[in-house]
């Protein structure tokens, strides 16, 4: 199932809307129309909303580094830079280090261990 098809679900078994959702979501009832078609993905910015209305992240559990980085940023809708920034790493290193599931320093791949494992419990 798509991000898409998982708001359509959770809406429906509200039964609500796409208008009702929107506002809570913080966008237009036709975006909702465009996801719930799978026309177009939600922007990261919005999955945080998004994730809120479901009621869970639907996405598959992260087991690789890409992934847990990857679900850190959807949880909380942020930029690859916005993210770099919180870990306190180089946007360009999260970058490669997200893409490519690799950190050739040791000392690099305890803190964003201990990052993603921290994030958001405080």
């Amino acid at each position: 199932m798509t991000i898409g098809d998982h708001i359509r679900t959770a809406r429906r078994e509200r039964k609500l809307l796409q208008r009702q959702i929107a506002g809570e979501i913080g966008v237009t009832e036709a975006t909702i129309g465009k996801w719930e078609q799978n026309r177009s993905a939600p922007p990261i910015t919005y999955m945080p909303a998004i994730i809120r209305f479901i009621g869970n992240d639907p996405s598959p559990i992260p087991s690789t580094l890409s992934e847990r980085m990857r679900a850190f940023r959807r949880r909380f809708g942020l930029s690859i830079e916005q993210a770099a920034r919180q870990a306190g790493v180089n946007e360009s290193s999260w970058s490669e280090w997200e893409r490519t599931g690799l950190i050739p320093w040791k000392r690099y791949r305890t803190l964003l261990d201990e990052f993603l494992l921290h994030a958001g419990q405080g």
